[in-house]
């Protein structure tokens, strides 16, 4: 079964099938991810049903007897969870939860459902949601401590304009408020991913030391959209490197931070970019900590497994049309 129209290119998430119709996450003739419902005898068809123009929805799942529809909306790196009711066609919103990252929700029986849910100073635990008494309920105390979670820290959301007047969101940790401080930049991976509003140890000791710690979401990240998920493909990579500087220069205004005492770390996809940083704008950090990340794109889609090449290419750029712009030689200055 083929959902959409096959002539439209669009991502299709969390498909879930009642008794005679589904719903599906997609984002077919929009910028971001919504809710649409479809047929079993006529797939290709979507009806949208509900929609958010700047948020992407991230997953739904369904009542045993069809009447509700659990959903997680990603606002900007922080989940709000609701319930849409397919028969009335209405929705709410559920406002009693801790800024955090929701997911794995299981519907215990029709009146009720579980989810996980993890914030920025609680590594993960169990939630329950009743839908007649709309009561949010913790079910789990997993990811409490009493011996270190004093010392844990959540962030604050802002946003900067880039290079090119781009507005780039970053989360932004400082443990007691206070300015003329180094800071760390940490990079996500993926790089269709998102930083988001979830527990990080890494992070949090960062914080703990006495750092001021930025995590954004350069261009290209996931959770705002196909259009800025896409700003970095191909020979558009290095405007996602720029963002990183902007963001350096961003700290330096908006928070004081000390301005040669500002480094930038990252793992995997977010190691590159550490690498691509250090060599684009060498005399803009004080240190670099590239974490198992790839330092070539030509060499790593010659030598991927062919199924991932042809998947990163349409990411990356490809060897036969971009392979001029892999050995670019450092262009940039700040």
């Amino acid at each position: 079964m083929r959902l959409g129209n096959e002539d439209v290119l669009a991502r299709m998430n969390s498909p879930r099938v009642g008794n005679d119709e589904g719903y599906v996450l997609t984002d077919t003739n929009e910028d971001t991810l919504h809710l649409c419902k479809f047929t079993l005898d006529n797939p290709g068809h979507l009806e949208k049903l509900l929609h958010w123009e700047k948020w992407d929805m991230e997953e739904i799942a369904l009542s045993p007897d069809g009447d509700s529809l659990s959903f997680t909306l990603n606002e900007g790196g922080i989940t709000r969870l609701g319930i849409y009711y397919p028969k009335t066609q209405t929705y709410e919103l559920i406002d009693s939860l801790p800024d955090g990252v929701i997911g794995s929700m299981s519907w215990l029986a029709n009146d009720s459902f579980l989810f996980t849910m993890k914030t920025p100073t609680n590594p993960g635990d169990i939630w329950k949601y009743t839908v007649s008494t709309k009561k949010v309920e913790r079910q789990t105390f997993i990811g409490q401590s009493e011996t270190v979670g004093d010392y844990w820290r959540e962030p604050e959301l802002y946003s900067y304009k880039s290079f090119d007047g781009l507005e780039v969101p970053y989360f932004f940790y400082n443990q007691d408020g206070d300015q003329s401080k180094p800071a760390v930049i940490y990079v996500h991976g993926g790089p269709e991913a998102q930083s988001r509003a979830e527990y990080n140890p890494v992070l949090q000791y960062l914080v703990y030391k006495g750092f001021a710690v930025a995590v954004p979401n350069i261009r290209g990240s996931n959770g705002y959209g196909r259009t800025f998920l896409k700003l970095d493909d191909a020979d558009k990579r290095l405007d996602a490197v720029a963002d990183l500087a902007s963001l350096a220069g961003a700290l330096v205004d908006a928070h004081q931070v000390v301005p040669d005492k500002i480094g930038i770390m990252g793992r995997s996809y977010g190691g590159f970019m550490v690498l691509s940083a250090l060599t684009q704008y060498p005399d803009l950090w004080a240190a670099g900590v590239d974490i198992v990340g790839m330092s070539n794109l030509k060499t790593f889609l010659t030598n991927t497994g062919v199924w991932r090449r042809y998947l990163r290419e349409y990411e990356y750029g490809t060897l036969t049309e971009h392979s001029d712009f892999f050995e670019e030689k450092p262009r940039r200055s700040i």
